[in-house]
């Protein structure tokens, strides 16, 4: 079975990276540097106690899985194949699920302090990269070469498992060989 990463992409042509997916990538920089500094701020905290020390770590390796599933999907922005596209998506989905589900918690009076830090930069800064990588000149981007942009639906189904081109919809062609081979003398 192939995958997306066997299908052309635009990368591989020559084609040119937006400018908005510049300023997406330049956003899940500040995103992994926010990641950055709560995992620095995890290591030189002191302890007093057990549970603080577990409280830490937890923060701490809470921290690193963030910023290396947003460092994962920063690299592979630039390269237009539909499963970088995807990545990212899932990637940001994941950060603005966990931080709204921490102040959710909190909100209710359950305290998860040593895990959720205050978020009210990395949500909205990746909600506007969710936002960007929905647009049609970026989703244009991604689409693979000689085949019709698929609709907004069928993106959006692509993030959670489903193909973005269905089997059997996408064929190469060299012109048009079909009327070529109609005309041919027998």
């Amino acid at each position: 079975m192939a995958s997306d990463d066997d299908l052309p992409h635009r990368g591989s042509q020559g084609i040119s990276v937006p400018l908005l997916l510049i300023i997406g990538e330049v956003l899940l920089g500040l995103a992994i540097f926010r990641y950055t500094v709560c995992f620095l701020t995890g290591a030189v905290v002191g302890w007093y106690d057990t549970m603080e020390m577990i409280a830490s770590i937890s923060m701490m390796v809470f921290n690193l899985a963030m910023l290396l599933l947003t460092a994962d999907s920063i690299i592979g922005i630039a390269s237009a194949r539909p499963s970088s596209w995807r990545k990212v998506m899932r990637s940001s989905i994941i950060l603005v699920s966990i931080s709204l589900l921490y102040d959710f918690l909190e909100g209710i009076g359950i305290d998860y302090a040593f895990l959720a830090f205050q978020d009210y930069l990395i949500v909205p800064v990746v909600a506007v990269t969710i936002l960007i990588m929905m647009l049609p000149s970026v989703r244009r981007f991604y689409t693979p070469p000689l085949a019709e942009m698929p609709p907004l639906k069928s993106w959006i189904g692509y993030i959670f498992f489903w193909p973005l081109l269905p089997r059997g919809t996408y064929r190469f062609s060299k012109g048009d060989s079909a009327d070529k081979e109609e005309s041919a003398p027998e």
